[in-house]
């Protein structure tokens, strides 16, 4: 065999392999083999408490939350306008629920603090209003709604610290009995 032939059928050879090789890549069902699911990369076998915390927070809400903080070069914020554009395209693609540009934060900064001021008015009556139906839902006399509430609110309590969310809240618990 000569020198041509053994170039030609190691090239042939080459082409074949890399022609499987395509052929095999472009079956391959890439939404099924690859995950941005950040619990796909943690053990499910795995059963210790840091671990459950971190599989029960990464479902909710706001570990699917993004925080984007928009900076010139040199460190500078960017003008608010860059900051609503900014906003807008990322509102506009279908990878994102909503797109918030929150370029001034003394507003929301003074609103958290009056909602957090007013926190026993304004959530207290709602929650009242939702144990005295779970109350009424018993059956039992009106009279004994106050005893059946300091003991539900505890069992309640006691159960929430117990789980792994609760765990963040402990320290807070003692300072804040809402």
């Amino acid at each position: 065999m000569t020198f041509r032939r053994r170039q030609r059928l190691g090239w042939t050879v080459l082409a074949m392999a890399a022609l499987l090789g395509g052929i095999w890549l472009a079956r391959l069902d890439f939404s099924e083999k690859l995950s941005s699911d950040v619990l796909d990369l943690i053990p499910g076998s795995d059963q210790s408490p840091e671990l459950t915390l971190v599989r029960s927070l990464a479902s909710e809400a706001e570990a699917r939350t993004v925080l984007l903080v928009l900076t010139a070069t040199d460190g500078r914020s960017v003008p608010a306008g860059v900051t609503r554009l900014f906003a807008d395209s990322l509102e506009a693609d279908p990878a994102f629920d909503q797109a918030l540009a929150m370029d001034d934060p003394e507003p929301r900064d003074a609103m958290g603090a009056e909602f957090f001021a007013q926190r026993f008015a304004l959530l207290f009556p709602s929650w009242l209003e939702g144990r005295e139906h779970a109350y009424a839902a018993t059956g039992g006399p009106a009279a004994d709604f106050a005893s059946w509430l300091a003991q539900d609110t505890v069992e309640r309590l006691e159960e929430f610290l117990s789980t792994p969310e609760g765990l963040a809240f402990a320290d807070i618990v003692p300072a804040d009995p809402l």
